[in-house]
């Protein structure tokens, strides 16, 4: 299909630019010589070219209206607490992300922004599949809090393009890992791994390591988003993932293959609720609508990682 919109804005406003995945977003539009604001709780460590950064919170509705300008895309990147997290303490899933991001579609709506491109989770909006790969259309019956806060952001962002005209985009992006993805945080599966390994320690993982994701290589997720902003077809929901699902035995098996660790000692704890035991995106309609296609390998991309990882520990940055 590929429809795409010649008319791009002059400025776009990448919400959480200060994370993993709204780095690579950077990166990728810094390299087209796109005109780009960041709002971001944490302060740069680097600015691109053409790149304006806001220190502060989406939540700061004064902040936020100051920095919405007519016609241009808002890449919402931003989540509330992690799957685990999310699901004890469910009241500040909905504050920390529900609230603004409804705050945010009012005042872009005010504001006559052009697009909200939302990234949206593949990983938990779907919770256990009926069949795989999963499609769009399948059901959506979210196992953590996280999930469901996801989902609703999603038919909020349905309903004010039904009400107020306010164009959008969702991405259910699967598991994103790559350069970048900094371990010893709840999510990120394969950094936390890589970390164990290159620190000397055993494997941790969760269940009997059966549990196989979709992993997707951030810098895939950035095109992504860049060809979600400029699309101008008549669908809104894209699942972003590679189309294979990866028991995390196997991570385990590639990580160790890749730093020549014979025999790896592997802890295994018990599962987890929010945990589903296969996801695994159909991502057909991103190729044929958006003319995306994942370019990184599964090697490449955990060779890619490797290298950052032992740079950042060797300077003490993780």
């Amino acid at each position: 299909m590929q429809i795409f919109s010649d008319d791009k804005p002059s400025v776009s406003l990448v919400l959480g630019g200060g994370g993993f995945v709204g780095s690579a977003l950077r990166r990728s539009l810094s390299a087209d010589n796109r005109e780009v604001t960041v709002l971001s709780r944490s302060p740069p460590s680097i600015l691109h070219a053409n790149e304006t950064w806001i220190t502060g919170d989406f939540a700061d509705e004064a902040l936020l209206d100051s920095v919405l300008r007519p016609g241009m895309d808002v890449y919402h990147l931003i989540s509330g607490a992690v799957p685990a997290k999310g699901n004890w303490d469910v009241e500040q899933e909905i504050l920390s992300s529900v609230i603004p991001t409804l705050k945010l579609l009012k005042a872009a709506v005010a504001k006559g922004v052009r697009r909200i491109i939302y990234v949206s989770s593949g990983g938990t909006v779907y919770g256990v599949p009926t069949s795989v790969p999963i499609r769009e259309d399948a059901p959506t019956d979210p196992i953590s809090a996280y999930g469901v806060a996801k989902l609703t952001v999603e038919k909020y962002l349905a309903l004010f393009e039904r009400h107020h005209g306010l164009s959008y985009r969702i991405l259910r992006v699967a598991n994103p890992y790559g350069p970048g993805q900094l371990p010893n945080r709840q999510q990120g599966v394969v950094a936390n791994l890589l970390y164990q390994a290159l620190s000397g320690r055993p494997f941790e993982i969760w269940g009997d390591g059966s549990a196989a994701r979709d992993f997707i290589h951030v810098d895939d997720v950035a095109r992504s988003l860049r060809a979600a902003a400029d699309y101008e077809g008549d669908e809104r929901i894209f699942n972003i993932g590679s189309g294979v699902a990866i028991p995390i035995s196997k991570i385990v098996d590639d990580i160790a293959q890749a730093m020549k660790i014979t025999s790896p000692s592997i802890i295994h704890h018990p599962s987890r609720q929010h945990d589903v035991p296969v996801n695994c995106l159909d991502i057909g309609k991103a190729k044929f609508e958006l003319g995306w296609t994942p370019n990184s390998s599964w090697p490449t991309g955990i060779d890619s990682i490797v290298f950052w990882l032992k740079n950042q520990m060797n300077d003490d940055q993780v």
